[in-house]
């Protein structure tokens, strides 16, 4: 229950890809569920952890084509199965998006 007090909307489980953007380096991350206010995506066996409060920049899959939707987020949990993500900045595309698949779902 602790966890769903921090959040700021319900949590809805998706399964899609996002590119991780780190440096000139892209990783494909599989979300596996969303809020208003974060996401969750799974890290692959042998992945080095990243401390909580570690920046994310993701790259989702817009609806339409040549859209950039971007997110940054803060690393809120880290561990062997996959990374808790706090948003702090969204593309106004990733906005609509996100919010289209929270609100359909939740």
């Amino acid at each position: 229950m602790a966890n769903a007090e921090r959040r700021g909307g319900p949590r809805v489980d998706v399964d899609f890809f996002a590119v991780e953007v780190a440096g000139t380096n892209r990783y494909y991350r599989l979300v596996r569920n969303i809020s208003a206010e974060g996401l969750f995506f799974e890290v692959p066996p042998g992945w080095e952890a990243e401390t909580p409060g570690g920046a994310v920049v993701l790259e989702l899959e817009p609806e339409v084509v040549g859209e950039v939707a971007r997110v940054e987020g803060k690393i809120v949990h880290a561990g062997e199965h996959g990374v808790g993500l706090r948003l702090t900045h969204l593309t106004p595309a990733a906005r609509t998006w996100l919010r289209r698949l929270t609100d359909g779902n939740a």
